[in-house]
């Protein structure tokens, strides 16, 4: 579970993802913003030091009344701009995540 820190014209807000690839994150929330909405985002890593800086993009959302069981409410994000050593940090964490997990 990575934690985040989205601000946007709304303010400030934390929360958390576990779906997330070098290309963007999913976000679980209960009030999604808009699709096509920018915002800033910095992305803990764990046992990491400084938080990844990233411009982000909403793909899709996903509305608490919409949700189901399995697809639980929040939005789909794209990442817009990352610098190329948070990129790098970021393939690293997600090579890391993979060879942890058990095969199946």
């Amino acid at each position: 579970v990575l934690t985040l820190n989205i601000r946007s014209d709304v303010g400030l807000v934390q929360a958390f993802s576990r779906d997330m690839s070098i290309g963007g994150l999913f976000i679980r929330t209960v009030s999604p913003l808009n699709v096509g909405e920018r915002f800033a985002l910095r992305l803990n890593l764990p046992e990491e030091g400084d938080p990844l800086e990233i411009d982000c993009e909403v793909a899709w959302n996903r509305m608490e009344r919409e949700a189901e069981e399995d697809l639980p409410p929040g939005m789909g994000v794209k990442f817009v701009s990352i610098s190329e050593a948070d990129q790098t940090r970021l393939k690293e964490e997600l090579t890391k995540s993979l060879q942890a997990r058990p095969e199946s």
